[in-house]
Order: structure tokens, then sequence, then C-alpha cells
């Protein structure tokens, strides 16, 4: 199965030149209302209307999936049960020909979903089935498939020009690359204090060097607080404590 070409990797910056900074958190708020009333401005492609480019914001902005990997989502890689999503190919189109092949890494991934997402991700699915009785045909693998051919996945240039930019424009937000939301992702999550290492999986980097690369200076300083308890358990007539990893203890 040949892969995609990858795309250039470039450090993402600030207009300022400092390293990425995560959108504000007022621009998502008003991105997330807008996706509601997305219909009004976009072509009903089917009968859920708004709701198919909601479930497209906040799959992007809520798992930090690359583009080319949301659109090569299909069913069978869900488990709503379980709450994570396996990423086993990207797809991208050159020249009007779809190229389906493995993610950027070379391997497939586990990602993490949170409740809301999956709710989300459930009706799209009962929506998706239903229309697809009334048409009388099978229901599409594809988590996001092409307007013009359900058995085919979305083309992610429609998805950033025909979506994404008519819908910062709609919400008055400055414009902004629709991978910024995976960018977001990750410095949310090491703002909210998530181990480096959890992100680099989430995210799918090669190794975690990739992600401090990337992502170091949204928290400097990010492991000082590791060392000081170290410190603290080790000096001389201190308690005796039981150091663990919160991560190694809950993660698979």
């Amino acid at each position: 199965m040949a892969r995609p070409k990858p795309e250039k990797k470039s450090k993402p910056t600030a207009p300022d030149g400092r390293g990425v900074l995560p959108m504000e958190l007022q621009v998502g708020d008003r991105l997330v209302d807008e996706t509601g009333e997305w219909e009004v401005i976009a072509p009903p492609y089917s009968t859920a209307g708004g709701r198919v480019i909601h479930a497209r914001v906040y799959l992007l902005a809520w798992t930090g999936l690359r583009i080319s990997e949301a659109c090569g989502l299909q069913w069978g890689d869900l488990d709503f049960g379980g709450h994570f999503l396996s990423v086993n190919r990207a797809v991208v189109y050159r020249q009007h020909r779809l190229i389906v092949g493995a993610p950027k890494s070379g391997k497939s991934r586990r990602v993490d979903l949170p409740e809301a997402l999956v709710a989300r991700l459930r009706a799209r699915q009962s929506v998706s089935e239903a229309e697809a009785t009334v048409a009388g045909h099978e229901p599409s693998s594809w988590v996001f498939p092409a307007p013009s051919d359900d058995t085919k996945p979305m083309n992610a240039a429609f998805l950033r020009f025909k979506i994404w930019y008519r819908l910062l424009r709609r919400a008055e937000v400055r414009a902004i690359r629709i991978h910024d939301l995976r960018h977001t992702y990750a410095s949310l999550l090491l703002l909210a204090g998530e181990p480096m290492l959890y992100v680099k999986e989430q995210l799918g980097h090669s190794t975690v060097q990739v992600t401090v690369d990337f992502y170091g200076h949204i928290r400097p300083g990010l492991n000082r607080g590791a060392v000081n308890r170290l410190a603290e358990a080790t000096r001389p007539g201190a308690p005796a404590v039981e150091l663990h990893s919160d991560y190694t203890s809950e993660r698979r």
C-alpha cells in the first residue's frame, strides 16, 4: 500500500515569531457556535447538513489528527465502547486520483476520544445509516465521505477551502490553517499538565524528541516539579513515600 506524500514539516509560529500559541479560547468558542448554523451557508450535501460539519470540526479539535488521517477514518476504526479510535490510514488526492496509504509514522496508533466526541460521532453514524436506508443503499464506510460520491473519502482540499475557511469568515476569525487545530490540541494538553509522552502518542510523532522540539516552549520547566519532588523525597529525614508515574500506572 503506497504511502501518501507527507506535507512539508514546519514548526508552527505566532505572528511575532515566537513559538506557536494555542488558539484563543474566545476564538474556539465562536467557531463552535458557528458550526451549529453551518447549514445556513453551506449546501446541504446531506440531510444532516450542519451536523456533519459540526462533527468534523470537533473531531479535528479533540483528537489532534492530521487532516489526511481524519479524512481516512472509517467507521470500523472507531471503538465507541472503549472511547478510542485507531488511525490506520491516511488519504490524499493527487491530480484527482485517490491515494490511500499508511499514516505518516508508517504505523497505526490509538487515539483517545472524549465522551462528548463519542456522542457526536454516534449521532453522525445514526444519521448516515438512516440516510442510506432512505436512499436504498449501504451506508458509507467512511466517517466523512466525499459529498459527490460516498464510496470515497472526503478530499482534504474540500475540507480546507469549502468548509474551514468559510467557517472562519462566518465567525469573523483571522485566517489560520486547519492544521493549527492539531497544534492547539497538543498545546492545551500540555498546559493541562498531561505528560509529553502521552501527547507524543496521541499525535503519532516518531519520537518524543519531535514533540519536545515542537512544543517544549509551551511549558518551560515542564518537569521541574518532578525533580523537586525527588529531592524532597530523598532528603535526610524525609518520610518514606512511594514514587510512581501516573502515566505508566493509568495508561495502557
